[in-house]
């Protein structure tokens, strides 16, 4: 079978899921700016989910079945909070199981596939010591992110938060619900823009 066009995978979880809205907003988007980049887009949000070895062999199947119809895979990983959420979670390997399924797979695929990881960004109802390991987890993330091949690190700091007078990000209440955990409807459209304008900064791939 002739492989053909650019498949963007999106998974990530509860934010991305149907009943959040994001794939419906995300793909609106989209069509608005009438952006054509890609042949298929496939969306996939589970709520509570972490990187483990049962979501890392999601990532491979999906992965090997894109690789073998398309020119280039595109992969948005919207994971983290919940890995990093109690204080008894280790931030080291964390950061380790994300970097090697990272790696794995872009050095089983280094011409057509590549990684987007979007900062995690902390929610209101989230407690200082919360926000301290995302913090370090999105530092960690980016200093690996210049040894690894097809990875980007999309910054959200700056769109979902604001910053406190202590010069500190913390979480802009107003893209959230009343629940202080899941983006409403106007920070699904934040979310949206941001990945639509990090998508539009990234070459075409090859």
């Amino acid at each position: 079978m002739q492989r053909q066009g650019h498949h963007m995978i999106l998974l990530g979880s509860s934010h991305l899921a149907d009943h959040h809205n994001f794939p419906s907003t995300f793909r609106d988007l989209l069509s608005k700016k009438n952006f054509k980049r890609f042949s298929k887009i496939t969306i996939k949000g589970f709520p509570g989910q972490k990187l483990d070895s049962k979501f890392k062999e999601i990532i491979r199947h999906m992965v090997k079945q894109s690789a073998g119809s398309y020119h280039h895979t595109s992969i948005y990983l919207q994971l983290g909070s919940n890995d990093l959420r109690y204080p008894s979670s280790s931030l080291e390997k964390v950061t380790e199981s994300f970097v090697d399924i990272i790696r794995e797979i872009t050095n089983l695929y280094p011409h057509n596939v590549n990684f987007i990881v979007p900062e995690v960004i902390p929610f209101p109802r989230n407690d200082q010591s919360s926000r301290i390991r995302y913090k370090q987890f999105n530092a960690n993330m980016k200093t690996l992110s210049m040894s690894i091949q097809n990875m980007h690190i999309m910054k959200l700091s700056h769109v979902l938060t604001h910053k406190s007078k202590g010069n500190c990000h913390v979480p802009n209440t107003k893209y959230f619900k009343k629940d202080k955990l899941h983006l409403n409807q106007l920070g699904m459209y934040q979310l949206s823009k941001r990945i639509y304008q990090f998508l539009c900064s990234l070459s075409n791939p090859r």
